[in-house]
């Protein structure tokens, strides 16, 4: 911990539990066997009433078929009902990710159900879920309140308020829900989970750190708590620690690419440049539309010269851009001006010959920006900047050579939208020697 922090707030509010219900199982890796129908029998334990015994059968589906969305969304349905409310957190936003067509109809399917019984707890229960996974705060807030109107003692629905106002800036009321939802739930590591996650992504640290190690305590596997204690080390600079934990989140839950990403992250902290590619490997094979695992992945390849960094920062351009801005062309031995909006792209056409050499680069103090050379056919990357090297922050591509004639596109976005994302961009087109 950092010399000077206290033990206020948080660390002082969980001391007391006064309720213990039914706790869900450790959340300990199930075993899986090829050949089994674990989405049948997850639906028969369901029907059944065995929620935590049908969330590890719909984990076996998972892992068979990661693109199985309606075992995903029956595991997160027996996660609210078994109390197993961080799997059923993660697995909403894997539903949000993944398949959203699917989560919108659980969405309705959940107001529908309201409508037509406002009386029962669990629809509400599922929306404010779903609610809260959306981010919307207000929304969760609204959900909240009616359904401690018609159930008092619903733990979910303190857990979730008091996330959402820490989320939007109140640092006094979360600590009365959080204590509320542990009196009510018990020592559920879950409750735990959801609690120390919302603490670490509003930089509380210590109260983050404070929960997640009771929630571990609890259930040293859950690997949720051990991700977002791994994100916590990440923001503390205790590398190690994030190694650990991080690893450990991956090996309890393959597929959880978030987790797969962060370890990226702190590999590459640690300048192990090839383990932290081969992590964020892992979480685009997992997520195929995980734009920063491409962008990191690609501009780890750009500092060590693999040519692979042009075609992942045209996977990032590509998942990134809404709005594509009309060709225009350009020459060599010339700058070019242009200007950008977020989650935009220009393009700019080349008339190069074989042989023919050029530099390209950019420059902005007002966006981050990022450039991609298509081929003539405009499938493929020739050549890509993002930062050269570490602390390079504008890209440059120093020296191209045309592979045939053709009319090449250079593309033109923001690699960093949160961190500067509109204003002028100059690029800069050198001609250089002709190649034989």
């Amino acid at each position: 911990m950092k010399a000077g922090w206290n033990r206020q707030g948080f660390g002082v509010a969980i001391v007391t539990v006064m309720a213990v219900l039914a706790l869900p199982a450790l959340a300990a890796p199930p075993t899986c066997a090829a050949g089994v129908d674990y989405a049948g029998q997850g639906n028969a334990l369901r029907n059944a009433g065995q929620h935590g015994e049908a969330l590890d059968a719909y984990t076996c589906a998972l892992l068979a078929d990661p693109a199985d969305y309606a075992s995903l969304q029956a595991r997160l349905e027996s996660g609210l009902d078994s109390a197993n409310y961080g799997d059923a957190a993660n697995d909403a936003n894997r539903l949000k990710d993944h398949f959203p067509e699917a989560f919108a109809r659980m969405m309705q399917d959940s107001e529908q159900a309201i409508t037509s019984n406002p009386a029962d707890p669990r629809p509400r229960m599922m929306h404010l879920l779903l609610q809260w996974a959306r981010a919307n705060d207000a929304g969760v807030l609204q959900e909240a309140d009616a359904l401690l109107q018609i159930d008092p003692n619903n733990a979910l629905a303190y857990l979730l308020r008091g996330s959402s106002n820490q989320y939007l800036g109140d640092r006094i009321t979360p600590m009365a829900d959080f204590q509320h939802a542990l009196n009510l739930g018990g020592e559920n590591p879950d409750l735990y989970s959801i609690i120390g996650s919302t603490y670490v992504q509003t930089d509380s640290l210590i109260d983050g750190y404070l929960a997640l190690d009771r929630a571990l305590a609890l259930d040293p596997n859950d690997a949720r708590s051990l991700y977002f204690r791994g994100v916590a080390a990440l923001q503390d600079g205790d590398y190690d620690a994030a190694l650990r934990d991080l690893d450990a989140a991956v090996q309890a839950s393959p597929g959880y690419y978030d987790a797969c990403f962060d370890l990226g992250e702190a590999h590459a902290h640690m300048a192990n440049y090839p383990a932290a590619i081969a992590s964020y490997s892992d979480a685009i094979d997992y997520n195929p539309s995980f734009k920063l695992a491409y962008i990191r992945r690609g501009e780890l390849q750009e500092w060590m010269g693999a040519a692979e960094a042009a075609q992942d920062y045209l996977a990032y351009v590509r998942l990134n851009t809404r709005n594509w801005l009309p060709a225009q062309p350009a020459a060599t031995n010339a700058a070019v001006d242009v200007r950008l909006m977020p989650y935009e792209a220009a393009q700019l056409t080349l008339t190069l010959t074989a042989g023919q050499q050029i530099a390209l680069s950019a420059q902005s103090r007002e966006v981050d920006p990022m450039l991609v050379l298509l081929a003539p056919d405009g499938s493929s990357a020739l050549a890509g900047s993002d930062d050269p090297a570490p602390g390079q922050l504008m890209p440059a591509i120093a020296s191209f050579i045309a592979p045939e004639d053709g009319v090449y596109t250079l593309v033109l976005a923001s690699a960093d939208p949160g961190r500067a994302d509109r204003g002028e961009v100059t690029v800069q087109i050198s001609a250089g020697q002709m190649r034989a």
